[in-house]
């Protein structure tokens, strides 16, 4: 695998994109192709997003709580932490949550 998530991932969100502005032709029907979601376990899904791995303090994709480690684990205690949201998320204002840019953010539909 790559060290660069958006070099992994460029000819996958370019061709998405095609497939999601020009479409593709099935049995004579133009199908545009959007993309729902992308399924991965915690350390992929860090990669792909460009973020701190699942055990950093501030690793959480849902809030913005703080992690506190005990017995060899991150977790989260403060469960009235603010939310993240996608907004937030493409202006990539958390330089603790952020490793850089995803090329995900391209992909047409998808947040």
């Amino acid at each position: 695998m790559a060290d660069d998530c958006n070099e992994y991932l460029e000819d996958f969100v370019y061709e998405l994109c095609i497939l999601n502005y020009v479409g593709t032709i099935i049995k004579g029907n133009n199908i545009n192709v959007m993309l729902k979601a992308i399924l991965c376990d915690s350390p992929a899904k860090a990669y792909v997003l460009n973020i701190h791995h699942h055990t950093a303090k501030n690793s959480c994709l849902r809030c913005h709580d703080i992690g506190k480690y005990e017995n060899k684990r991150v977790y989260f205690p403060d469960s009235s932490a603010s939310m993240r949201n996608y907004t937030e998320f493409i202006s990539y204002s958390d330089k603790y949550f952020h490793c850089g840019e995803t090329i995900l953010t391209n992909i047409p539909k998808f947040d």
